[in-house]
């Protein structure tokens, strides 16, 4: 097996033969509509995906003397069992579709919360396909590993591009924006999680959905232009979430009166984030916040990856 070239990608901090270590990261949702249920049971979806640097940090070694591949898990909870976790599941479906590959050993250090709408375990997936077509040298063009994403999950194509996407579809669907805005985020993350089953048995779709051509208009002035102002973000899983857990409505009230700013749930929640210009307009928000002891709080700005990993041919 080939030394590995290393990768023109920002995620990955350290590649070498048989070794690939780097950063999985997360995102935020800007703009979600929720356009109906669909005949196969998922909802149909229009979602502006941000790609942010909250990120997971992963290694992936192979190991040809294992009998069976392997993940440690280490920092937040990981949710599933090892067994079910998305990044093994990566790892069976690559060998599944591109044999053969030897036993594979992750370690996972866990920042991103499960359970929070920032598409952690799908960042982890990706990312696992990424190095793995990095190791193996396979001259795998965008489309299977688009393929190989979509079985997986539906948030796990965007993360093989990430930067900021217009995603539709169940999410799956990635039409790459040709800008991709730098924003500064505070986070906050509560104690809990929500089920994302849950929250979308409770939506209710707007029979007028909002058109996300307005807020890409915007967001695109923005990144012409960050004296501009930011669109106002919108989910419409965010009421729906609130529904399933009445407390997390709470919080999001009074982190606007204690901010006089907006706070927007990302994905199906529960984690929260709000936009500011300023490191010290966070920093200034986050003292007030952090004195509540009830909310995890994290700083996160807009992540950036050159787009020449993927090579067709």
């Amino acid at each position: 097996m080939k030394h590995p070239a290393f990768p023109a990608d920002a995620r990955f901090i350290e590649a070498r033969e048989g070794f690939v270590r780097g950063l999985s990261t997360s995102k935020l949702n800007l703009f979600l509509e929720v356009l109906g249920k669909r005949p196969d049971g998922y909802h149909e979806i229009v979602s502006v995906f941000h790609e942010i640097d909250l990120a997971d940090e992963i290694t992936i070694a192979l190991d040809p003397s294992r009998k069976a591949d392997s993940l440690k898990a280490h920092g937040r909870p990981i949710g599933a069992s090892s067994e079910h976790n998305l990044a093994l599941q990566a790892v069976r479906a690559f060998r599944t579709a591109f044999p053969p590959l030897p036993r594979v050993r992750i370690d996972l250090k866990k920042r991103i919360p499960v359970g929070g709408g920032l598409g952690g375990g799908s960042s982890n997936a990706a990312f696992v396909l990424d190095a793995l077509r990095l190791l193996t040298g396979t001259p795998a063009t965008m489309e299977p590993m688009v393929d190989l994403a979509r079985s997986i999950g539906s948030d796990v194509p965007f993360f093989l591009t990430g930067g900021s996407a217009v995603c539709r579809g169940r999410g799956e669907i990635v039409q790459p924006l040709p800008f991709h805005p730098s924003m500064q985020f505070v986070l906050a993350i509560p104690s809990f999680s929500l089920s994302t089953e849950k929250v979308y048995r409770s939506v209710v779709p707007d029979p007028a959905s909002r058109d996300v051509t307005p807020f890409l208009q915007s967001l695109e002035k923005y990144a012409d232009d960050p004296e501009a102002s930011f669109p106002p973000c919108f989910n419409r899983l965010g009421a729906a979430a609130s529904r399933v857990s009445p407390d997390l409505e709470t919080l999001r009230r009074q982190l606007e009166t204690s901010t006089l700013s907006s706070w927007s749930v990302t994905g199906s929640g529960a984690v929260m984030y709000s936009i500011a210009r300023k490191t010290e307009d966070l920093r200034e928000r986050i003292a007030d916040i952090e004195k509540w002891g009830v909310l995890d709080i994290a700083l996160a700005g807009t992540f950036f990856r050159r787009r020449d990993f993927f090579r067709e041919g």
